[in-house]
């Protein structure tokens, strides 16, 4: 593995490599200091970092060692304020086991760029990344990432992203972000817009798994400090879905507004 150093002034220097070897040798020393500490898939290690040497060294170590890690994006550290923050965008409790800094791989860990790394204790089972793909209430199998592509594609420029839902429900529905082209148009221009969004997607739906029956557009943005959005600035489906579940429960009780559903002529 290597990288390059970074500068001030957003300058790089010499190239740092790991071999395969070091890397190795590594992760053993942080897992079993991470073992020394009790950590487990039940007491998770909270990282706040960028893609570094570092944070490869810790994944690799939290490997080894069988702990549960969970990274928090330099977005969500610098608009959280302290470790309670952060800790809640994730639902742990802020309950810091350690706390180090870069200085201390020596010790077996090793700390994020520029800041630290924070080991979190969750007093409660930690759940895993949801999936995308689910079924609804009658069985049918539904796979988020085509009908999320199409609203993006048919939806431009109006639509940023979207988060399919329905999950155990009876159809399926969508949670769309605008863009900011999108927000500076009329009401009745942006529903117009969607309206016919729902309309041109109907007919090539195959069948109730494919088919968005309801859409709604969101009224704020996604929220960083709930880790909505990942490290590429895609919306997080799972992470949205999460903190969002009593707007998507009103979604398919048709009580938000607006909502849109296909009109077939």
């Amino acid at each position: 593995m290597a990288q390059r150093k970074k500068l001030p002034g957003y300058l790089t220097g010499n190239w740092q490599h790991i071999t395969h070897a070091q890397a190795w040798a590594s992760a053993w020393r942080i897992a079993q200091a991470l073992i020394n500490l009790a950590l487990s898939v039940d007491r998770p290690v909270a990282v706040l970092s960028e893609n570094d040497l570092q944070h490869a060294l810790l994944s690799l170590g939290c490997m080894v060692g069988g702990c549960l890690m969970q990274r928090y994006h330099r977005r969500i550290c610098c608009s959280a304020r302290t470790l309670k923050s952060c800790a809640c965008a994730a639902n742990y409790p802020a309950r810091p086991g350690i706390r180090s800094r870069c200085r201390a791989l020596q010790h077996g860990i090793c700390a994020a760029v520029g800041n630290a790394i924070k080991v979190v204790s969750a007093a409660g089972h930690v759940e895993g990344r949801i999936s995308e793909d689910f079924k609804l209430a009658t069985g049918t199998f539904v796979s988020a990432a085509p009908p999320r592509a199409k609203i993006i594609a048919a939806g431009a420029p109006c639509a940023q992203d979207a988060v399919i839902t329905g999950i155990s429900g009876h159809g399926v529905g969508a949670l769309v972000f605008p863009t900011a082209a999108a927000c500076a148009l009329h009401g009745d221009v942006l529903a117009q817009h969607f309206q016919q969004l729902v309309n041109k997607l109907a007919p090539a739906a195959t069948s109730s798994g494919n088919c968005v029956a309801e859409l709604h557009v969101m009224q704020e943005p996604p929220l960083i400090d709930k880790c909505e959005v990942t490290d590429k600035g895609a919306v997080h489906q799972s992470a949205v879905l999460m903190h969002r579940r009593q707007l998507v429960d009103a979604l398919h009780q048709d009580a938000v507004h607006p909502i849109f559903k296909p009109h077939i002529t």
